[in-house]
């Protein structure tokens, strides 16, 4: 009889008969917070009579979490928060999560803003800002 063996998180055996090929896993694609932001704000502009409530009811979220999307949106140069909504890399996605656009988002300085998203762009990715540099 053969003895087969496979490394994984464990050290796995076989007797007689070999393992079945492994399925590579799937590219994890993170949320998009911008594209969230921009339906957010997109949202309040469609219906004006509503508050952050009613729109946290709507999108299934609190309404702490609708605030921060509607600073986000606000805040963030719209040239590049269009880009990152229609965005698919899952790095790039990542580079910038929600946690990161809102310290983005709270700094006081449009330039400073400008300057930290150009800082987190890829080298040899390059975005331009209307309003900005």
């Amino acid at each position: 009889m053969k003895l087969y063996k496979r490394r994984g998180k464990r050290l796995e055996m076989s007797i007689g008969q070999p393992f079945a090929n492994q399925m590579p896993s799937s590219v994890y694609i993170p949320k998009n917070t911008a594209k969230e932001a921009l339906r957010a704000k997109q949202c309040l502009a469609d219906n004006p009579d509503f508050n952050q409530t009613q729109i946290a009811d709507q999108f299934g979220v609190t309404r702490a979490r609708i605030s921060q999307l509607l600073k986000i949106s606000s805040n963030i140069p719209d040239d590049f928060i269009t880009k990152l909504a229609q965005c698919k890399d899952p790095i790039l996605l990542r580079r910038f999560t929600g946690k990161r656009l809102l310290k983005i988002a709270s700094l006081e300085i449009e330039q400073n803003r400008i300057e930290t998203i150009e800082l987190l762009m890829p080298k040899n990715e390059k975005i331009t800002f209307s309003n900005g540099s």
